[in-house]
């Protein structure tokens, strides 16, 4: 037990020796250590200076001055060559361009154009290429289309001798 009791002091020893050779880093850190526990005291005791009501007061001024100030939208005129308005975003992929149009009708609903090996259109939830034929029925009865021609913007139609061309917008 004798030699549990003498490792114990000579470590704490080797602990005082090694602060005393610090001592400017000792009295750095008590110094900031009593600066922290005077500022906690202040804040908690409530006590605030002068220049912290005077901001508050200045905060509360603003604020009132704020409510009494009235803000509206006022919509931009488009200007040829301004570089203001995004035409692509992030969202947006490269090939085809998505978007919602219907038809004079409101039966037909063009979503989407993917551009690629083979154009495709998005219409009524359903995927087609140049060829394919769907039927819709609306009140009048069923009716059948053909697409006929599907570009970039627009997809060609065709009900009997009806053509119908849907644009994205």
């Amino acid at each position: 037990m004798a030699k549990d009791t003498t490792n114990n002091n000579s470590n704490a020893g080797n602990i005082m020796n090694r602060l005393a050779a610090d001592k400017q880093k000792v009295v750095m850190a008590l110094c900031l250590i009593l600066v922290m526990v005077f500022m906690w005291v202040r804040v908690l005791s409530g006590k605030s200076t002068n220049s912290a009501e005077a901001a508050a007061k200045k905060n509360q001024l603003s604020s009132q001055q704020n409510s009494k100030i009235k803000i509206s939208f006022v919509e931009l005129p488009k200007v040829a060559g301004r570089n203001d308005v995004l035409s692509r975003d992030l969202f947006t992929p490269d090939k085809g361009r998505f978007s919602s149009s219907k038809s004079d009708n409101e039966e037909i609903e063009l979503e989407a154009i993917l551009s690629g090996e083979q154009e495709q259109a998005f219409i009524n939830d359903r995927l087609f290429v140049a060829g394919d034929k769907f039927v819709v029925s609306d009140d009048s009865g069923e009716k059948e289309y053909e697409i006929i021609e599907i570009t970039q913007n627009t997809v060609l139609l065709k009900c009997g001798e009806t053509e119908i061309t849907l644009k994205l917008e």
